[in-house]
């Protein structure tokens, strides 16, 4: 019998049985005259299935992008040696190929991310200096007041204040 493997789209499958009875069809097909006009007409029928699932995959993101989404969604506890080790990666040349994507190294990226993300925190959702530091995965506070005021330009309590939702 005539097996059409899975196919992926988006992590999704689509349905092979559907797509297996149209191959079937095709290899089955009348002979004669109108055998051209039958194989246009399923080869629409295919493209018509294919139609009813996602688009076809988007391109894998690069290392780069790849690191740069991590760094992002792990902000709190990642370590970029050990990313860059579950990416089969020699640190150095994944901070090459990160710097020449985006213009500055993952570490300063982690750090203006952190910040920026600690700014909000304190700006929209009434976090305090101290609380926001912890959330964004600063442990030391002290730490954290002297790089949020050497990137940012003032410290987190004079942010806080500017920021008109924080009083003590």
């Amino acid at each position: 019998a005539f097996l059409l493997p899975d196919i992926l789209y988006n992590k999704r499958v689509l349905d092979a049985l559907e797509l297996e009875d149209v191959f079937l069809s095709v290899l089955k097909a009348p002979g004669g005259g109108r055998r051209e006009a039958w194989v246009a007409g399923k080869i629409f029928e295919i493209l018509t299935l294919l139609g009813e699932h996602d688009e076809l995959p988007e391109k894998a993101p690069s290392p780069a992008e790849y690191a740069k989404r991590q760094l992002e969604e792990r902000h709190v506890s990642v370590n970029i040696e050990e990313l860059a080790r579950e990416m089969h990666f020699n640190r150095s040349y994944l901070n090459v190929l990160f710097k020449n994507e985006y213009g500055t190294s993952m570490q300063n990226y982690l750090v203006n991310y952190r910040l920026n993300r600690a700014a909000k925190l304190m700006q929209e959702f009434e976090y305090s200096p101290s609380q926001a530091a912890v959330a964004v995965g600063y442990s030391d506070i002290y730490s954290f007041s002297k790089l949020f005021k050497k990137h940012i330009g003032i410290s987190p309590a004079e942010y806080k204040k500017r920021s008109g939702k924080w009083f003590s």
